[in-house]
């Protein structure tokens, strides 16, 4: 055992990279792990990140490889039709995983993190001052322990389980093309474009997609599917086999992978003794559409701040919570309810005018509710929606409250420990849980 660190990492995927890298640029000295090979560790398929998250982490936008696609309409579809929302640019980035993980551990390498691949942390034992952590090729001291390692958690200390019916299960794939005319033709049998992104939603329960992309400069198809299959349906991973098996001019799997998403709210306490829980093992997920790797970038740096300022792991979690805590519970409550849409539901929302573009656009880049300049010309047809629609308007306005509770929920976050209880009971009470 060497001497004592600040941060012990476990996990060098999307979180815990972007952990080590934040923390290393702050001064820390890092240690961070990972039981895969570190060329392996971490999500190994693209995602849909808003642009504006990794202003927020202070890392560099993706450009090169690791950027597939920016800025193209997104077409949300009722079932596979017809009724439609479409946004016309969306400020998402389509990030190729594999590309972005070995960016951020590069970084926390170049910033004097030290990177191990094939480890696994195995014990610990937490003290006032820290704790010993005991892995498969040796004893590490630090001040502070990192759980970056997802959905499970470190096996000394998981976080609480999630059921199954609070998990969606969700798959993506980026697969060659074999005949370009052919599935040009597919997006433009469906009103879109080639090169926009045509995402059918509500498709296998109302908390599920079948989400295409043609990449306008390569003949290659990105598939991303999801949902919840305790309630029944057929999972991702089936749901994109099925649009495979059912399209001809769909080839060979490139690259991709699969995982489970906790749709319940955040922790309410992400610190636990030495211990933090990001990412997954936090529960810092978008759950509206299931995205977390915004939430891994900008929790990293918060957690890099609040610990180079000498703040403890209490203030991290208070200032997450208080920042963050109510937008992600908001899209926990917004979740619940897309899970009772039916595709006729949503061709009946789209149609009322009541789901606008703007509004759209907002959840897809995980930004706050509001209305902004940008929303002005929706604005006439959500007014005549709300007049010809009022059962839509029911049904909504009770969501938009609670997500606005939510939010002076968090801003009232405690500040002494011994009221988290009390404060965690009323949050659940909000979101009907």
């Amino acid at each position: 055992m060497s001497g004592e660190l600040d941060v012990f990492v476990v996990g060098t995927g999307t979180a815990g990279a972007a952990v080590a890298r934040a923390c290393a640029r702050a001064g820390l000295s890092v240690v961070a792990i990972d039981r895969s090979p570190l060329h392996e560790a971490g999500a190994r398929w693209l995602n849909g990140v808003p642009a504006w998250a990794f202003d927020a982490a202070d890392v560099p936008q993706p450009e090169g490889a690791e950027l597939r696609g920016s800025g193209h309409p997104f077409h949300m579809v009722a079932g596979y039709g017809p009724g439609r929302v479409t946004v016309p640019s969306a400020e998402l980035l389509d990030v190729d995983m594999r590309h972005l993980v070995a960016r951020l551990q590069s970084d926390a390498r170049a910033a004097g993190a030290r990177l191990c691949g094939g480890e696994s942390a195995t014990a610990w034992e937490p003290d006032d001052a820290g704790a010993t952590i005991r892995t498969s090729h040796g004893t590490y001291r630090a001040r502070v322990v990192v759980d970056a390692s997802g959905l499970k958690g470190v096996p000394f200390a998981p976080p609480p389980e999630v059921p199954r019916e609070e998990l969606c299960v969700a798959a993506q794939q980026a697969r060659t093309v074999t005949d370009r005319g052919a599935a040009e033709r597919f997006f433009t049998d469906h009103g879109v474009p080639p090169g926009d992104t045509l995402c059918f939603t509500g498709v296998a329960g109302g908390y599920s997609i079948v989400n295409v992309r043609l990449d306008a400069h390569r003949d290659v198809l990105y598939i991303l599917t999801g949902s919840i299959p305790a309630a029944g349906h057929p999972s991702g991973v089936q749901l994109l086999d099925r649009f495979v098996q059912q399209h001809a001019w769909v080839g060979e799997r490139l690259f991709g992978g699969s995982r489970a998403i906790p749709l319940l709210p955040p922790l309410a306490r992400l610190d636990d003794g030495p211990l933090v829980r990001i990412g997954d093992a936090g529960r810092q997920v978008f759950a509206a559409h299931g995205s977390g790797i915004g939430a891994q970038l900008v929790a990293a740096r918060m957690l890099a701040d609040t610990l180079a300022e000498g703040a403890t792991l209490w203030d991290f979690t208070r200032r997450w919570q208080k920042t963050w805590g109510g937008h992600f519970c908001g899209s926990v409550a917004f979740a619940r309810f897309s899970r009772s849409l039916s595709p006729d539901d949503l061709r009946d929302l789209f149609a009322s005018g009541l789901m606008a573009p703007g509004a759209t656009g907002r959840t897809l880049s995980q930004r706050r509710p509001g209305l902004g300049r940008a929303d002005l010309p929706d604005l006439p047809k959500m007014l005549l929606g709300a007049v010809r629609a009022p059962r839509w308007l029911a049904r909504l306005a009770p969501v938009a409250g609670r997500m606005a509770r939510l939010e002076l929920h968090h801003s009232r976050f405690p500040a002494d420990p011994a009221r988290l209880d009390e404060w965690a009971q009323r949050r659940d009470l909000l979101l009907n849980i």
